[in-house]
């Protein structure tokens, strides 16, 4: 995404001015694949718009998407509950051997949510993490491994507590 684009998105759509409807109706203008019912609440932060997010999802307060500007994909599915305060980091380093800078080169995994999962407030997810249908991750977790479908996980780093 383009720096105009990406400034007007976050600076400009996601603020609390823009009526919720008028907001989705203005992401899909810009490109993203928002299907109907969508809700995204303001002070959002996307570095991609190369978003899909299905039927009757919803984004709460203070969601974050960073990629380093390399446009991955995200996908999120029908019916996701996503948290206040949840951060997407699409993009890491790898590690250097360089002891003066351990921030290797960078790069972009795509993030995927599946139908029906809910993503607790405070929740980080890695790069290239598949969180499966219909999984709760508890509130705070960090998210290094994929999700299985219908489990619960929970904690620093994310493990399975039990399935639903």
């Amino acid at each position: 995404m383009n720096t105009v684009k990406r400034v007007f998105i976050n600076k400009a759509v996601g603020t609390f001015f823009i009526p919720k409807k008028l907001r989705s109706s203005i992401l899909r203008f810009l490109g993203m694949k928002l299907a109907g019912n969508v809700r995204i609440m303001p002070n959002f932060f996307f570095d991609s718009d190369d978003i899909t997010i299905g039927e009757g999802s919803f984004i709460n307060r203070n969601f974050q998407q960073h990629d380093g500007g390399r446009n991955e994909k995200i996908r999120i599915g029908s019916n996701v509950m996503i948290a206040m305060n949840v951060t997407f980091a699409s993009s890491s380093h790898e590690v250097s051997k360089n002891p003066n800078r351990r921030a290797g080169p960078g790069y972009s995994r795509p993030i995927t949510i599946e139908n029906g999962a809910w993503i607790g407030a405070g929740v980080i997810i890695l790069p290239g993490i598949t969180v499966g249908k219909g999984s709760i991750v508890a509130a705070g977790s960090i998210v290094t491994k994929d999700i299985e479908k219908n489990c619960l996980y929970a904690g620093v780093p994310a493990r399975k507590i039990k399935d639903l």
